[in-house]
C-alpha cells in the first residue's frame, strides 16, 4: 500500500503514513517524488562530502546510524534503507529534512531556513539559524488569527514574469514543551517530533494557505545577549549574503552542482523583496513582542532607533555567517 501526500506543490508518493504531510488529493495524479524502502550503497562518487552525506549533480547519499541510510537520485525518487531498531518519527524527520533538501535544491528552488505567514500583500518570512525563534514567532502569528505557508523551510520559485513566489510547505509547526505552555497549548495529545525529545508537532490544517504566494518580506530573526529590540533594513550586499546565509543545508550545493543556480535565486530574491534584521534579547519570551514590531513595520509605523556600534551590517553578516557555519 502507498500513500499520497502534497508538499511544496510536489506529489510524494510513500510505502508508509506521514501525518506531518497534507494528503494529496485522490484524483490518481502520477507522483513527482516516489519514496521507497530498498537497499542504498555505502558510497557513492563524490567531489563534495560531510561527515554523514555525501553528494553529486545525481545522487545525494545520507547515512545516520541508528535510524536509516536515504539515497535521493535526483529529484524524483527517494530509497530508504532503515536500521533495525529505528523508530518511525526519526525516520520521518530525517526524510523531511536533508533529503526533501536535495530535492528541492535539484528542482531549482531556493530553499531558505525560515517560517511564513500569509499576508493579503504577499508572503512574510522569518529567516534565522536553528534556535532565533522562526517557529514562536510563527506561532505568534498563529495566535493573531494570520494564516501559515511553511514552517523552518520555505521554497522559493520564480513565476513567468521572474518574481518570487513562496510555496506552500506543510500544516504543521513544531514547538518545545515550554513554548508550548507559553502560548497555552495542551501537548498531552501531541506527537512528538522524535522519542525522548520535547518537541511536539502542532497541527495547523484550519490555517494553513496551500497556494504559492509573491513575496512581501524577509526578517532576519538574531537574538543577542542584550536587552534590544529593533529592526533595520538591510541593502545591497549584505541583504544578498543574508539570504545566502540563511539557505537550508546550503553545505549540500557544491556537491550537487547546484551554486550557480542558487547564487542567481538568492541575488534575484534580494533585489525584489526588503531584507530587514530584528534584534531581540537572548532570555525571555520575546515572541509576542516581536509580533507587535512586526505587524507595526508591515503597516508602515515602525520607527527603527538609530543603529549602535554591534548593530552595524558588518558584525551582523558576520554573525550570520557563523552561526549558519555552526548548522
Amino acid at each position: 500500500m502507498t500513500y499520497a501526500y502534497d508538499a511544496y506543490h510536489l506529489r510524494f508518493e510513500m510505502p508508509f503514513e506521514c501525518p506531518e504531510l497534507a494528503p494529496a488529493p485522490d484524483d490518481g495524479g502520477a507522483p513527482d517524488v516516489r519514496v521507497v524502502y530498498g537497499d542504498v550503497p555505502d558510497s557513492i562518487e563524490s567531489d563534495k562530502a560531510g561527515v554523514v552525506y555525501q553528494a553529486n549533480p545525481e545522487q545525494f547519499l545520507l547515512k545516520l546510524d541508528g535510524v536509516a541510510n536515504y539515497l535521493v537520485d535526483g529529484s524524483e525518487m527517494i530509497t530508504i534503507e532503515r536500521a533495525p531498531d529505528s523508530d518511525d518519527a526519526s525516520v520521518r524527520i530525517f526524510l523531511l529534512g536533508s533529503c526533501l533538501a536535495a530535492v528541492l535544491h535539484h528542482r531549482e528552488m531556493l530553499a531558505l531556513h525560515a517560517s511564513a505567514i500569509y499576508t493579503d500583500e504577499g508572503a512574510v518570512l522569518f529567516m534565522g539559524a536553528s534556535g532565533n525563534g522562526k517557529s514562536t514567532t510563527l506561532r505568534a502569528f498563529l495566535d493573531r488569527g494570520y494564516r501559515m505557508l511553511s514552517d523552518d523551510v520555505v521554497a522559493i520559485v520564480l513565476d513567468d514574469d521572474g518574481n518570487p513566489l513562496a510555496l506552500p510547505g506543510y500544516p504543521q509547526t513544531k514547538l518545545w514543551a515550554d513554548t508550548a505552555e507559553k502560548f497555552e497549548i495542551d501537548t498531552e495529545p501531541l506527537r512528538q517530533v522524535r522519542p525522548n525529545m520535547k518537541k511536539f508537532a502542532v497541527p495547523t490544517h484550519e490555517q494553513f494557505v496551500a497556494q504559492a504566494v509573491p513575496l512581501r518580506a524577509l526578517y532576519v530573526l538574531m537574538s543577542v545577549n542584550r536587552d534590544v529590540f529593533d529592526i533595520h533594513q538591510i541593502e545591497n550586499t549584505a541583504a544578498f549574503r543574508s539570504v545566502l546565509n540563511q539557505t537550508y543545508r546550503r553545505m549540500f550545493l557544491p556537491g550537487l552542482g547546484m551554486q550557480a543556480t542558487h547564487f542567481a535565486l538568492a541575488t534575484k530574491v534580494a533585489a525584489t523583496v526588503p531584507v530587514k534584521r530584528i534584534r531581540r534579547p537572548n532570555a525571555g519570551f520575546t515572541a509576542r513582542k516581536l509580533a507587535d514590531m512586526i505587524e507595526l513595520d508591515l503597516a508602515g509605523r515602525y520607527e527603527a532607533p538609530e543603529e549602535d556600534e554591534d548593530a552595524t551590517l558588518a558584525a551582523f553578516v558576520a554573525a550570520q555567517e557563523a552561526a549558519a557555519g555552526a548548522e
